[in-house]
């Protein structure tokens, strides 16, 4: 049994209950320092990350249900699966949701998915604003479709930049630090060759 990956509090002080989408995970540099703690546990972390994930990717097939304003019964009929599907799949104690499913819900709500292993801080990070405003993403058309920004973005500028590889679309990302730096993603999906990615 995975243990509950809410800590406790040191005796004395309460425990600051936040509702989906009010408030974040982290409140206090207390509570940071006690999750510190627990997270040096194997277990703990183990099922801190497990917690995490499930009621994480619950909670946005939800926040994402809901921003469309869509209920259960519509998303149900574009997924093409039962009613009772849609509602397992955003109970965060199933857990049992596949990478397939996670496909398909990312082409019905039109947005992309990344499944990846990354290390612990940036875990944290990420994990850290659990709002309904942070689980909403804009389908493709909202984000860049239809909007006119194609024209504009650096992403899909055909023009070559000092060191860039040629046939690669430029990509700003940032790293732990914040800092600005440069990606160069193919401009054709990569062939898969055996179990690694050929360009």
């Amino acid at each position: 049994m995975i243990p509950d990956p809410r800590w406790k509090l040191p005796s004395g002080e309460k425990r600051r209950s936040f509702p989906l989408g009010v408030g974040a995970v982290f409140d206090t540099s207390k509570v940071a320092k006690t999750l510190w703690q627990k997270l040096r546990q194997k277990n703990y972390r183990d099922a801190y990350v497990a917690e995490h994930v499930r009621h994480g990717i619950a909670y946005q097939i939800r926040a994402l249900r809901n921003q469309r304003e869509w209920n259960q019964g519509r998303l149900s009929q574009l997924l093409r699966k039962p009613q009772s599907v849609v509602s397992r799949l955003e109970d965060p104690s199933y857990g049992k949701v596949t990478v397939q499913t996670l496909l398909e819900l990312a082409s019905v709500f039109d947005v992309a998915l990344q499944v990846r292993f990354i290390s612990y801080s940036s875990f944290l990070q990420q994990t850290r604003d659990l709002t309904i405003s942070s689980m909403k993403v804009a389908g493709f058309n909202k984000d860049l479709g239809t909007s006119g920004r194609t024209n504009n973005s650096p992403i899909f500028d055909n023009r070559m930049t000092i060191g860039q590889p040629e046939g690669r679309i430029y990509v700003p990302g940032a790293n732990a630090q914040n800092s600005l730096k440069m990606r160069f993603l193919p401009t054709l999906p990569p062939t898969i060759s055996g179990s690694v990615y050929a360009h």
